[in-house]
């Protein structure tokens, strides 16, 4: 590949995206799909970065030191929210999101992490500015988080795009998307890697060696083949101990036979919406495991009704629905037929 994209696997994906930049056929909208925490908004920023660069990629010039600062005029950035009473650290969210959000601060109902119709007008409105490189960009992640009045609003920017102006969105879940906002875009995927490619990409980049071959794999396992996790487990002992007890969680949570423990287990991860939601993508993926490991067909309908209502009870969570009631819910699903 032409760039030092310092990303772990993807291959297939990031060579689609050179192959673009060589041909000079971009695309005026990317939609990156795939499992959450993959790499993916990190490759949506690098490709802007890209993009922007005026040197080939230098990493060394004006461009790129402000594009890596997140404080590039040209490339709008929408990650971390405002959300009052949980998220209130401007300096924080100003390295991952560089529009204004004081309309969220004012608005005293502003305390989920949906992307509202005047959040994309703040957007929209920095798109609008002149621009002083090749590019206006917008990056955009997990789209699935746009209230149906925001979808409407960036649906008319990609009906209507600007001849300059690319937009590169993630998302973890294509069915949360208008079908009229997908068909607008080019689609690519990532997907989770294998252990194999995972072990041999991390010894080669020198992140680990062959002696630490036993955390790895076990980080491997808990990171579900996604090499940022991984990475963060390996580096974060407090973070390795949760995701190990949520496994746990999970275990007991099929495996216990009575609905008031299932309960009591529901209540517990109800207190905290990560952890809410962590245990449900967990779950998903164990739910998935089974399934392909599974030889009856029974067992496989029962695993596929269950994988749905997971799937949507994590959108569910994410737009602060009660999660005790939902896992609750799962928790009646989960019982022995």
């Amino acid at each position: 590949m032409q760039y030092n994209w310092n990303i772990i696997g993807h291959k297939d994906s990031l060579e689609m995206l050179e192959q673009g930049i060589k041909s000079g056929k971009l695309a005026h909208a990317y939609l990156f799909v795939g499992p959450a925490r993959i790499g993916k908004f990190k490759v949506a920023r690098l490709f802007a970065n890209i993009l922007q660069c005026p040197n080939n990629f230098c990493e060394k010039c004006p461009v790129c030191l402000q594009s890596q600062a997140n404080a590039y005029l040209d490339t709008t950035v929408v990650n971390t929210l405002y959300i009052e009473g949980q998220n209130e650290d401007l300096v924080e969210i100003s390295h991952r999101t560089n529009i204004d959000q004081s309309h969220r601060m004012e608005k005293p109902t502003a305390k989920t992490d949906q992307i509202t119709v005047k959040d994309m007008e703040v957007v929209l409105a920095r798109l609008s500015k002149t621009a002083t490189s090749n590019y206006k960009i917008c990056c955009i992640k997990n789209i699935e988080r746009m209230t149906k009045g925001a979808a409407n609003a960036i649906l008319k920017a990609l009906e209507e795009p600007s001849g300059n102006t690319v937009f590169i969105f993630t998302a973890n879940d294509l069915t949360q998307i208008l079908p009229t906002i997908i068909s607008r875009m080019r689609i690519i995927n990532f997907h989770n890697l294998s252990e194999e490619e995972l072990e041999v990409e991390l010894i080669k980049k020198g992140f680990y060696t062959a002696n630490d071959k036993e955390k790895l794999h076990s980080a491997i396992f808990l990171g579900q083949g996604r090499p940022g996790e991984i990475l963060r487990l390996l580096r974060n002992e407090e973070v390795w101990e949760k995701y190990k007890r949520l496994f746990g969680q999970i275990e007991k949570f099929f495996d216990e036979p009575f609905l008031t423990h299932k309960f009591k287990i529901a209540e517990e991860l109800s207190k905290n919406k990560e952890e809410a939601s962590l245990f449900l993508e967990f779950m998903l993926y164990l739910l998935r495991d089974k399934m392909k490991k599974s030889q009856s067909v029974a067992a496989q309908k029962e695993l596929k009704d269950l994988i749905k209502k997971t799937v949507e009870s994590q959108h569910l969570v994410s737009i602060n629905v009660n999660a005790r009631l939902l896992l609750e819910d799962l928790a009646l699903a989960s019982l022995p037929k």
